[in-house]
């Protein structure tokens, strides 16, 4: 790969930030590689040589880890001409056989998340089948398969650093704190993920942060989860038992902006949770009169009995004291 005069030069981010592609030739054929900017996912390539009028691609969407190729024809004329080109909608990927689905800044900031985790959006990609982790209490969706793979065959990734679970690399779990407001994308492979991967032969999701722009921004947050704003459980209601309490506060924000325009940027961003919280349990357990041995039913409005004492030819009883 060799630096020549420059042919095409990348833009994002509407202009404000531009970069060289870097060049490479086979001949007759001359290829343009361009990254995507820090501070979006859209680029426009200006394409131009000398005897040919210039040209200009804009739309061109690159997300997290794909390879997008665009054709661009330079006709014959003065450089001083300008031809402009929307890039395809709808592009296919024609570098490898990958079967994949990108979750955009889009879709983090507008799709529910439990507990402001973006990584759980992978659970309903096509080719994930939601399972538990084999026990009726609670909803734990990281054991979850993808096309068939084992349980805990799936690999995750922030920024390119493993994040994964040391004892079973789990769908949708990273041991990374991240939230809402500090993944920029994530892309999940489901089929046909190159040797670069490794390490498992399921799902592979790989989560990119945020950076910061040319312009300052921030955002301060809080969610609030209050005991009067609760609903009561079925099973308290039915039994009578009084809502528990429970009370969540989550707050943070982010900031971002600048160090040095179109070259270096920062970005910060803290999550906090505060929970208070009373757990109430339903059990069931012996009337007093079943404690005696006597059963109660209602059957048609009229209350039914069965004692076992009565029935019991030794009168030992539910408990007998030699038993004590």
């Amino acid at each position: 790969m060799t630096r020549r005069e420059p042919l095409c030069k990348c833009q994002s981010n509407g202009g404000k930030q531009r970069d060289e592609g870097i060049q490479r030739g086979d001949g007759e054929q001359q290829r343009c590689l361009c990254a995507a900017g820090v501070t979006s996912r859209h680029v426009r390539a200006d394409v131009e040589a000398a005897g040919f009028s210039k040209s200009i691609v804009t739309g061109v969407e690159l997300a997290v880890s794909a390879n997008v190729s665009q054709d661009v024809t330079l006709d014959v004329g003065k450089l001083t001409e300008t031809v402009e080109v929307t890039a395809n909608v709808v592009a296919v990927t024609t570098a490898d056989a990958q079967v994949s689905a990108a979750v955009t800044m889009t879709d983090i900031d507008n799709l529910p998340q439990l507990a402001r985790t973006p990584i759980s959006l992978t659970y309903f990609q096509p080719g994930v089948a939601i399972s538990q982790n084999g026990s009726n209490a609670g909803a734990d969706y990281s054991y979850s398969h993808i096309n068939g793979m084992r349980q805990g065959s799936n690999n995750n990734t922030l920024d390119g650093i493993d994040v994964n679970d040391a004892v079973a690399p789990r769908l949708g779990l990273s041991m990374t704190a991240n939230n809402t407001d500090s993944v920029e994308e994530f892309r999940v492979i489901t089929e046909g993920g190159k040797a670069e991967y490794g390490r498992n032969a399921g799902g592979q999701v790989e989560l990119i942060t945020r950076s910061g722009t040319n312009s300052y921004h921030g955002a301060l947050f809080e969610y609030i989860r209050n005991t009067d704003l609760n609903a009561n459980d079925f099973f308290s209601n039915k039994s009578g038992v009084a809502k528990p309490m429970f009370i969540q506060n989550m707050f943070g924000g982010s900031f971002g902006g600048p160090i040095k325009h179109n070259k270096l940027f920062i970005f910060g961003n803290e999550q906090s949770r505060r929970t208070h919280q009373q757990i109430s349990r339903n059990r069931t357990v012996p009337t007093e009169l079943a404690k005696q041995g006597i059963f109660q039913w209602t059957t048609g409005g009229v209350t039914q009995q069965f004692n076992v004492l009565n029935a019991d030819p030794r009168h030992k009883g539910i408990d007998p004291p030699s038993r004590r």
